[in-house]
C-alpha cells in the first residue's frame, strides 16, 4: 500500500464507507424534499438537513475517539439506554404515537431510546463475546441481563423491527466470535418461534401480516374489506410508487407517491426513492448498504484485536441490515416492520445514531491505517 493511500485512510478511515454514507444522505435530502417539500414547503427538508449536520458532528467526533476507550463505557452506555426506555415508558416524557410509546420529548426535540441502544449494545456485545471466558458467574449474569433488559423494554414499546435487527446483528457477532454452528441454528430456531409468538399475540402485527399476504384484499369477505384495505394501504401505495418510477424514475416531486404514501418520509421512503429515481436508484440504495457491510467486514478482518473486529462487524451489519430490510419491506418481499432507512428517512435520532456507528467504523479504519505506517 502506498504512502498516499495510507495518508488518505488515516484521514478518512475508510473512503468507501464515507462515500456510501454521503450518497445515502444526498438521496435522503432529495427524497425528503420530494415527499414533503413539493406540497408543504421546505420545513421537512430543513429538519432533515439539521439532523444530518448533527450526524456529521457526532460522526467526526467519534472518528477521533479510540474504540478501545468506547468499549470501557459499553456498560454505562447500555445502562443509559435502559434508563431512557424507562423514562419513555413510565413517565410523562414518553410520547404516544399510533398507540405506542417509542420516543420521549426533550425540549423542542424527540429522542428514540431504540436508536441510542444500537451503538450501546454493539459495544456491550463485543465486550461480552471477547471477555466472557474470563468472567465469573455474576459478571456473566449482569452483562447478559443488561442486554436482555434493554431488548425487552424495546419490545414493550411495541417495536419489533429494531429488536430483530439488533438480535440478528448480535447473532452475527456471536458467530464470528467463534460460536458453534449448532448453537447458532438453535438460536435461529428459538428466534423464529419467538417472532411468530410475538406476531400472534399482537392483533396489529397479525393484521399487517395478513394484509401483506393479500395486499389487494382479493380473498377478504365484504365485512372485513375496510379493515384489510386500511391495513394494506401503505403497501399498495408503495407498489404503485415503485411501478410508476419504472427504470429511471420521474421528475423530482412528480408521481403519486409523495402525496399518497403513508409515512413516505419515514418507514416507506424507499418507495419514494424508487419512484423518483427508478429501479436504478432503488438498486443503488441496496448496493450502498451492501458496500457498508462489506467494508465493515474488511475492517474486522484487519482489526488488531478481537473486540475491535466485533465492533466493526456490529456497526456495519446493524446499518446495512436495517437498510436492506427496509427495502425488502417497501417492495413487499417481507411483512411491514416499521423500520427507517438509515441516513435517508426523516428522524434526528436515527440520523445521529447512524452517524455514531459510521464514526466508530471510521475510527477503527484510522487506527488500522496508522498502525501500518
Amino acid at each position: 500500500m502506498s504512502g498516499t493511500t495510507l495518508s488518505e485512510e488515516g484521514i478518512w478511515g475508510d473512503r468507501f464507507i464515507v462515500i456510501a454514507a454521503l450518497l445515502l444522505a444526498a438521496l435522503g435530502l432529495l427524497s425528503v424534499f420530494a415527499s414533503t417539500g413539493i406540497q408543504s414547503g421546505i420545513g421537512g427538508l430543513r429538519g432533515q438537513a439539521q439532523g444530518l449536520v448533527l450526524a456529521v458532528i457526532f460522526c467526526l467526533a467519534l472518528a477521533q475517539v479510540p474504540t478501545q476507550l468506547l468499549l470501557r463505557f459499553a456498560v454505562l452506555l447500555s445502562v443509559c439506554a435502559l434508563v431512557l426506555f424507562c423514562l419513555t415508558l413510565f413517565t410523562d416524557l414518553g410520547v404516544i404515537k399510533n398507540g405506542a410509546r417509542r420516543s420521549m420529548r426533550l425540549g423542542p426535540t424527540f429522542l428514540m431510546p431504540a436508536e441510542v441502544a444500537k451503538p450501546a449494545l454493539v459495544l456491550l456485545a463485543a465486550k461480552i463475546f471477547t471477555e466472557w471466558g474470563a468472567w465469573n458467574r455474576f459478571q456473566r449474569f449482569a452483562h447478559g441481563g443488561l442486554v436482555a433488559s434493554v431488548l425487552l423494554l424495546m419490545l414493550v414499546t411495541k417495536d419489533l423491527g429494531t429488536p430483530l435487527v439488533i438480535v440478528f446483528t448480535l447473532g452475527v457477532m456471536w458467530f464470528l466470535s467463534g460460536a458453534k454452528l449448532r448453537s447458532i441454528f438453535t438460536l435461529l430456531g428459538l428466534g423464529f418461534l419467538a417472532v411468530v409468538a410475538l406476531i400472534k399475540v399482537a392483533p396489529h402485527r397479525m393484521r399487517y401480516v395478513t394484509a401483506w399476504l393479500d395486499p389487494f384484499c382479493e380473498s377478504v369477505p365484504s365485512e372485513g374489506m375496510r379493515a384489510c384495505l386500511d391495513a394494506s394501504a401503505a403497501l399498495r401505495a408503495s407498489f404503485m410508487a415503485i411501478a410508476d418510477g419504472g427504470l429511471s424514475g420521474l421528475p423530482l416531486g412528480a408521481g403519486q407517491g409523495p402525496m399518497h404514501l403513508l409515512e413516505g418520509h419515514n418507514d416507506f421512503i424507499g418507495a419514494v426513492v424508487a419512484e423518483q429515481f427508478g429501479l436504478l436508484g432503488f438498486a443503488m440504495l441496496a448496493t450502498l448498504f451492501v458496500v457498508i457491510i462489506g467494508r465493515s467486514l474488511r475492517l474486522a478482518h484487519l482489526a488488531a484485536a478481537p473486540d475491535l473486529a466485533l465492533v466493526a462487524v456490529g456497526c456495519g451489519v446493524v446499518i446495512g441490515l436495517q437498510g436492506l430490510i427496509h427495502l425488502a419491506v417497501v417492495s413487499g418481499t417481507i411483512p411491514p416492520k416499521g423500520l427507517t432507512l438509515p441516513l435517508v428517512s426523516v428522524g434526528t435520532s436515527s440520523l445521529v445514531a447512524t452517524g455514531i456507528l459510521v464514526g466508530m467504523l471510521l475510527s477503527i479504519g484510522r487506527e488500522q491505517a496508522r498502525a501500518q505506517r
